[in-house]
């Protein structure tokens, strides 16, 4: 079923899998946004809300558009004004440095013999 095909359907709420909501979103909403875009933030959170069918995500079509609206900043005149904005409502990020260098020396102490290993010798 194509979003032309939707269209010609009743009114009421429509419930679209990840490739025609982002075809939803594009066209309808004016947001580009791909079916893999929506699968990692489905993953990694700050996606459009969705509902389980089966195992398989859905996503109801006034609940794209909501997101879509909420998801926009308040109107600035300067990136300096947006940068302040965006500081007051950043969530902390993960180190990845620290765990590659964790995961790092793990292995060099995996390659070492043990010290009761060194005593059997």
């Amino acid at each position: 079923m194509t979003l032309a095909e939707l269209q010609h359907t009743s009114k009421r709420e429509r419930h679209l899998r990840r490739r025609l909501a982002a075809q939803y979103l594009e066209e309808e909403c004016g947001f580009r946004c791909s079916a893999r875009q929506l699968a990692k933030l489905a993953c990694a959170g700050g996606g459009p809300p969705m509902r389980y069918r089966n195992g398989l995500p859905y996503y109801p079509t006034n609940l794209l558009r909501s997101w879509v609206e909420t998801g926009f900043g308040p109107p600035v005149t300067s990136t300096s004004e947006n940068e302040q904005y965006q500081q007051k409502r950043a969530l902390p990020r993960r180190r990845l440095t620290g765990l590659a260098s964790a995961k790092s020396s793990n292995k060099r102490q995996s390659r070492e013999p043990s010290p009761e290993a060194r005593d059997h010798t």
